[in-house]
């Protein structure tokens, strides 16, 4: 299984998230941490490689991660 610290993933959104400074930068950070070309999206890509067990775990921990970005926008 891939080794991406989702942790780490958070902590940096909750920091870009203090810098918030207008409302345009609300859309920065989403296409950032959510976007197409952002890392989980990357992520989500590499899991079709994975065996279904991984991939079931995995994916699990990316879409919680997602929720919990989506969440604090």
């Amino acid at each position: 299984m891939p080794e991406v610290n989702t942790d780490k993933i958070f902590a940096a959104f909750l920091l870009r998230l203090e810098e918030v400074a207008q409302i345009e930068d609300f859309d920065d950070i989403e296409k950032e941490f959510l976007g197409k070309n952002s890392l989980l999206s990357e992520e989500r890509k590499s899991l079709s490689s994975l065996n279904e067990v991984s991939r079931k775990k995995y994916g699990k921990l990316l879409q919680d991660l997602s929720n919990n970005i989506t969440s604090k926008l």
